[in-house]
């Protein structure tokens, strides 16, 4: 009985914390930044990270054209190495052709250049040159996640300090098991 009464006075601080007009920059924080960083993240290779290791099947493929994309090309100040190159591929699954993009930062792959295609066995569309990303992802990206970081520590401290400051003011002692 006693721990949902502390249950109950911890969710009603909450809450009123919460809702507290001190809060609400960090609430803003919270909600710009994940809002921001969701837009990002839908259009990066991070939700595929961990989608080629060990569970990816292979097959033979062949470069149809690799070719710069102007988009992520900053003109004279960007060097070779960082130039992004969306590499068009083709290759068989079950005997099917599969035209497939993938993208690679600093290598030039050759029109007709044979190599290893990973692929989904679920999923023969979601496919990659080995070595190479399924998006462009800008490196910036992983700049960006520092902000909703931030901002949930902020929201952890922020909410911990006023639920803790309820609790004495309400004359609770704090103690440990």
């Amino acid at each position: 009985m006693i721990v949902l009464e502390v249950i109950g006075r911890f969710v009603f601080g909450f809450l009123r914390a919460l809702l507290h007009p001190a809060h609400v920059f960090v609430l803003l924080w919270c909600v710009f930044s994940v809002g921001m960083t969701w837009v990002m993240l839908s259009d990066s290779d991070l939700p595929y990270i961990g989608a080629f290791q060990g569970a990816a099947s292979t097959a033979p493929g062949e470069v149809i054209e690799c070719e710069p994309m102007p988009f992520y090309d900053s003109g004279d100040e960007t060097t070779d190495a960082e130039r992004v190159r969306a590499i068009r591929f083709k290759f068989k699954v079950n005997g099917q052709p599969i035209l497939d993009t993938s993208y690679v930062r600093g290598v030039d792959y050759m029109a007709g250049q044979v190599g290893t295609i990973e692929y989904m066995p679920d999923d023969s569309s979601t496919a990659r040159v080995q070595g190479t990303e399924l998006m462009p992802t800008d490196r910036f990206l992983w700049f960006v996640l520092i902000f909703p970081a931030v901002g949930a520590l902020m929201v952890v401290v922020s909410l911990t300090a006023a639920v803790l400051k309820g609790f004495l003011a309400a004359g609770e002692a704090l103690r440990g098991p």
